[in-house]
């Protein structure tokens, strides 16, 4: 297989036309029943044209597979709102103020009325309707912070109880709960060209080399068991064993996607990872990360080097590494017993 850890490029991607995807475990019936039958036929076509022509598999051929491949995940998850566009947050009209979880739609009609009132003030015409309004603001004022203080402690008490019922039945909940309460984001002012630069240096390597290693050169022993085309069995073991809520790679593909698709869907999984594994031509997209920066909330924010970066690969590709490494291990045990 070729090496894709050799040569690495950082490039600044524009989320103008980038995809985000997310999991709605209500409408899996929805999206299962999503795929069409056309577009899968079409790819069993593509598959089946590409495992009979006597050329070697070109990358333009596996990456063009995959292209189909993919949109016939991500047109179902369209339709249902689960693979949506990226809104760019400069494009956003600035909030006035920032909305708390108990800042309810009730919340936002006493405000209202206590703005109202407010304004009510500068027009007024007279001592004697500037009094009235006066006195207005300060009633509406009142009824404002009242319900506020009582939505506040509404909410608070309802966090309180959810956590104690959670706490011994459901750890995963309470510590989400927790960490939700407890975070604070903190947006990132470096420039993005500055990010790109000081990832470039960090990916840059060792240019030492130690003699000239020539792959084709090598002697290999045949291991028939290795060498065996995947099975959809295999893969669905694997495929059984994905987390959830996993953020997806630059093809938007997530594990709940691949969890939930029909099976013969898997099976083009499937025989697309036996074309890649046979002609060693690896996927363009499984060898490009989206880099997240994420602020270590020490130091100082302008420095790039304050931020660790976290790669998110493609989930499909994850999940042929995984096979690979599953069947390596299942031949380790076999040899070692």
């Amino acid at each position: 297989m070729s090496n894709i850890g050799d040569d690495y490029e950082v490039t600044n991607l524009s989320t103008n036309n980038l995809l985000k995807s997310h999991w709605n475990h209500n409408l899996l019936n929805d999206y299962m029943n999503g795929f069409s039958c056309d577009n899968i036929k079409e790819v069993e076509n593509t598959i089946e044209v590409l495992s009979q022509d006597l050329n070697p598999v070109s990358q333009a051929n596996i990456d063009s597979l995959s292209l189909k491949l993919n949109n016939l995940f991500i047109n179902p998850a369209k339709k249902l709102e689960m693979c949506k566009t990226i809104t760019d947050e400069k494009l956003k009209p600035p909030r006035r103020f920032q909305s708390k979880p108990w800042f309810n739609k009730e919340c936002e009609k006493k405000r209202k009325d206590y703005m109202n009132a407010f304004n009510k003030i500068r027009k007024a015409d007279g001592v004697v309707e500037r009094q009235k309004s006066v006195l207005n603001f300060e009633k509406e004022a009142g009824i404002y912070k009242k319900f506020i203080r009582k939505c506040k402690r509404t909410y608070n008490a309802g966090i309180h109880s959810r956590l104690r019922t959670l706490k011994n039945h459901n750890p995963k909940d309470y510590w989400s709960i927790l960490n939700k309460c407890n975070s604070s984001s903190t947006k990132s002012t470096v420039p993005l060209n500055t990010f790109m630069s000081h990832f470039e240096k960090l990916s840059q390597g060792s240019p030492e080399q130690v003699g000239n290693f020539d792959p084709c050169s090598q002697a290999h022993s045949v291991n028939m068991d290795i060498n065996q085309p995947f099975t959809l069995d295999e893969v669905q073991n694997i495929v059984k064993k994905l987390k959830n809520n996993k953020s997806s790679g630059i093809d938007n593909i997530i594990n709940e996607f691949l969890k939930y698709c029909p099976v013969a869907v898997l099976k083009l999984v499937v025989e697309m990872f036996n074309l890649i594994f046979l002609s060693g031509v690896v996927l363009t997209e499984w060898c490009i990360g989206i880099i997240q920066p994420i602020y270590k909330n020490k130091g100082s924010i302008y420095d790039p080097d304050n931020y660790r970066g976290i790669t998110l690969l493609s989930c499909m590709g994850k999940l042929f590494t995984a096979c690979v490494n599953a069947r390596l291990r299942f031949i380790w045990i076999v040899l070692a017993f």
